[in-house]
């Protein structure tokens, strides 16, 4: 008993730990950065990598795990700059934070990052090329299919609970400790129990719309504040109507300014808010991410990292709003499409953000294919066997034919991607207590679905919509990458993802990469016509994001720090035309990319819309006197001396248009 650790059956964990670890996997302990020798000893190497020149920068995973991630970032900040200080090149290390923002949310202010990891660009770049239409039809046709809920809030609503209840309960027992000890002050002591305090705290934590709030001082800031009163308005709403003085105790206790409040312990105050701030971070992680997103199967493509589910899509304005405060106020946060963490590849999400599109085609699908599954699935259930039919479209090869799927280690991947999904579900089996007889009927339901003959028809019909996606899709994948590395920010090339990124969950998106083929196609004599006459290979991605890259490295400035405007085009086509402007002087950038055009995609044999659907669509003039050249084509072009500039020519040789002014004038 006097030893500071002991051995104990791992089940109990969920309900006796008393130590801040990974999430719920009691191996990975936490560490106290506020602790001088702990904070020495972990950033020892990076610092000492960052002073020999190795690393230019540092990225800092799951910062909101820690107490106060404000103050251990000042002190990150100062000892890498003093790390630096002798580097021959005199560079300023970056230092960014993997931080989930949510909608309108931003990082604080005395923060001194250079941003996020991107996950906030992932999110926006993908609602874009959604269509919003398409959101109530398939939520309806989801919550018919499964039986659960159409709303994603109401899911995650339940999983939060869920998570305080199982994984988290010796987290929400401590938190709750802090609190009772702060009640224990007050004359409604002996009148509050310790379940009431907790299901109060619970309702409060159900309801937070971010990760967490930062309440370093001895009031919450006014953002906190405003987080903090919709919480608590949202709790009042669903909480049960007995706990309402409790909750609203809780948030007088959340919200007081203890220098205006007379408090016997302050300092108990501190930790019963330090103890809430760092249960709500890990439970927002685990109940969205990592649980909803594999229960909620409205749209897979918007269930991924830093993404709301709830929020199907974002309009070409919010984003033009968004990239004008990023222009100004974080030009240095990364720009993401991909990560280590990822649901499934940006260009996964890219053909199923094509299809949602045409959302009643994928109703019609699953009108046929499920009839003649179900019979076969034992005791999978049908909403699971949506998702997997969603996932086998969105990720189907480009190179795989229907004769080689069924021995191609894409039905491997497939299958170990379905029974992790299953488990992070959590609703018919679990990590922590696998049923043998789901997963069973679950693995033997996808091979017979690839090797059954009687079931050849629905292979057929399932081949045939990946294929119908393989256009308009690679056409969003250049989209998608085009934005990532032209829209403010630094962008961030997630490891292989130069060719397409088919990928599924981890480990799917750790194998290895084939970088000699990589290297290969880069230094081919392939003309751009070639490489889109052949874009199933991924190389055309490759070749855009290289000339991409060549033109930032030429012009810092443009890229890096220039003003946005939004550049709106108007006639027929002007809302499938997503452009904006970027300049530095003389120096001036535009973007023209096409958006949201599967309706003109049939038939096409390379991602590239018709240039007859761009006639009559215009862009306002760009700034006059000015030549411009395509980065991507070497063309040339001059801007009528009046009138406005047809879209058609942009698009005539090249599914988008970057353009950068030549040096000299006219």
């Amino acid at each position: 008993d006097r030893q500071h650790y002991r051995l104990a059956w791992w089940r109990s964990s969920a309900d006796v730990i008393n130590y801040r670890r990974f999430f719920d996997i009691d191996g990975l302990v936490a560490l106290d950065m506020t602790c001088d020798e702990a904070f020495d000893a972990v950033h020892v190497l990076p610092l000492r990598l960052l002073a020999e020149g190795v690393i230019d920068g540092l990225r800092v995973d799951h910062v909101d795990g820690l107490a106060d991630p404000g103050t251990y970032l000042v002190r990150l900040r100062r000892a890498m700059d003093e790390a630096a200080r002798h580097r021959p090149d005199r560079l300023r290390p970056s230092l960014h934070i993997e931080k989930i923002l949510h909608r309108e949310e931003r990082l604080p202010s005395a923060w001194p990052t250079d941003g996020t990891t991107g996950y906030d660009m992932m999110d926006r770049i993908g609602a874009l090329l959604h269509s919003a239409t398409a959101a109530p039809i398939l939520a309806r046709a989801w919550r018919s299919i499964s039986g659960r809920t159409a709303s994603f809030a109401r899911e995650e609503r339940m999983a939060r609970h869920q998570w305080l209840s199982r994984g988290l309960h010796a987290d929400m027992q401590r938190c709750r400790r802090a609190i009772h000890r702060c009640l224990s002050q007050t004359g409604e002591s002996d009148d509050y129990t310790g379940a009431a305090v907790e299901r109060a705290c619970a309702d409060v934590l159900a309801a937070l719309s971010v990760y967490r709030t930062y309440i370093t001082g001895p009031a919450p800031s006014e953002n906190d504040a405003r987080v903090l009163t919709k919480a608590l308005a949202t709790a009042g709403r669903l909480g049960h109507p007995d706990d309402a003085e409790l909750r609203h105790w809780l948030g007088r206790l959340l919200m007081q300014d203890l220098r205006e409040t007379a408090h016997p312990q302050p300092h108990l105050v501190v930790q019963a808010r330090r103890r809430f701030e760092q249960l709500s971070a890990p439970l927002a992680a685990k109940a969205a991410e990592d649980t909803a997103f594999y229960r909620y199967g409205r749209w897979l493509s918007r269930n991924d990292v830093g993404s709301d589910p709830a929020q199907f899509s974002l309009d070409a304005a919010a984003l033009h709003r968004d990239m004008q405060w990023r222009a100004t106020a974080a030009p240095r946060s990364l720009n993401a499409t991909a990560t280590h963490d990822h649901k499934r590849g940006e260009d996964v999400r890219a053909r199923l953000a094509a299809l949602s599109e045409d959302p009643q085609r994928w109703i019609d699908a699953l009108a046929a294919w499920l009839p003649r599954l179900r019979p076969r699935a034992g005791r999978v259930r049908q909403g699971d066997i949506a998702m997997l039919l969603q996932t086998l479209v969105g990720a189907w090869p480009l190179s795989v034919t229907l004769a080689d799927a069924a021995t191609a280690p894409f039905v491997e991947r497939v299958g170990a991607w379905w029974i992790k999904a299953l488990r992070e579900g959590r609703l018919h089996t679990h990590w922590t207590r696998p049923q043998a007889g789901y997963e069973g009927d679950a693995t033997a339901l996808l091979h017979d679905l690839f090797e059954n003959a009687e079931l050849a028809d629905v292979r057929h019909g399932i081949h045939q919509l990946a294929r119908e996606l393989d256009v308009p899709g690679a056409l969003n994948g250049l989209v998608s990458a085009t934005l990532r590395l032209t829209l403010p920010g630094i962008p961030d090339l997630y490891q292989g993802c130069d060719y397409w990124d088919l990928s599924l969950v981890d480990p799917d998106n750790r194998r290895a990469v084939d970088y000699e083929t990589r290297l290969a196609s880069l230094q081919a004599d392939a003309t751009l016509p070639d490489l889109l006459d052949q874009f199933r290979d991924g190389a055309i991605k490759q070749r855009l994001i290289q000339r991409l890259l060549i033109a930032r490295r030429g012009s810092p400035q443009v890229f890096g720090h220039s003003e946005y405007h939004p550049w709106i085009a108007h006639g027929p086509a002007a809302d499938h035309v997503f452009s904006f402007t970027r300049q530095h002087g003389d120096n001036v950038l535009l973007v023209v990319v096409p958006r949201h055009c599967l309706r003109w995609m049939k038939g096409q044999p390379t991602p590239r819309v018709p240039e007859q659907v761009w006639h009559g669509t215009y862009l306002p003039p760009p700034p006059r006197g000015l030549r411009y050249r395509h980065v991507l084509t070497g063309e040339v072009f001059t801007p009528p001396d009046q009138g406005d500039w047809p879209v058609a020519p942009l698009f005539a040789d090249w599914p988008i248009a970057v353009l950068q002014a030549q040096p000299e004038k006219l």
